[in-house]
């Protein structure tokens, strides 16, 4: 008889397992942090607090306004002094050379005679230098005379002393200088005393022509 092998159990089989899926990606760097939640709203100041703010505020305000004002008011006063010493200091050189000039208009006088007369060189020649130092002192203030022939007439630069015609000057020219003028930092210290040019007269009218047969005598 023939006894059948005995058969041992193998292994158990496990089940067909199914495929993993894919691991998520991750993400490159650090986490995002979580947001912060919002601040709290700031609590209103009490009323008195607002009162004292908006009265200091008004403080303020005046207080710059009034050191505004003194501002202004202090450069209006520097520049109000300003041009009074300048006035004072021009009325001062003014009156110095109003002084002087008559004696460098006296010496002017002295050398042109002296040249008509053909007086003595060294006389004529001592005329001259006081003359030049009477220029350059009063250039040293800033005082100079100023040309005024064939220039036009103008009243604050000029006095008129008379008029005459002449040939190729338009009228109102200034044709004859009789004393100098002088000026100072371009206002006019002493006008000048001069002759204008005014228009020729025209000739007179020609005689009327006799009557033709007059009755004889």
């Amino acid at each position: 008889m023939t006894v059948a092998a005995e058969r041992k159990p193998g292994p158990a089989r496990a089940p067909d397992a199914k495929p993993a899926s894919p691991a998520p990606p991750v993400p490159a760097g650090p986490p995002p942090a979580p947001s912060a939640p919002p601040p709290p709203a700031p609590a209103s100041p009490p009323p008195a607090e607002v009162d004292e703010l908006r009265k200091k505020a008004r403080e303020r305000d005046e207080f710059l306004s009034l050191a505004q004002t003194v501002q202004a008011e202090y450069l209006n006063y520097k520049k109000r002094v300003g041009r009074e010493k300048e006035e004072a200091r021009f009325a001062a050189l003014r009156d110095l050379a109003n002084a002087l000039l008559p004696l460098l208009d006296d010496l002017e006088r002295a050398i042109g005679a002296a040249k008509t007369t053909a007086a003595d060189a060294t006389v004529l020649s001592g005329l001259e230098m006081v003359r030049g130092q009477f220029e350059k002192a009063l250039a040293a203030q800033g005082v100079a005379p100023f040309s005024s022939l064939g220039v036009p007439f103008d009243p604050e630069r000029h006095e008129v002393m008379g008029f005459e015609s002449v040939a190729g000057r338009p009228p109102g020219t200034v044709v004859r200088e009789l004393r100098r003028g002088y000026a100072c930092e371009g206002r006019v210290i002493r006008p000048a005393r001069v002759q204008v040019s005014r228009a020729p007269e025209p000739p007179p009218a020609p005689a009327p022509p006799a009557a033709a047969g007059g009755t004889a005598p």
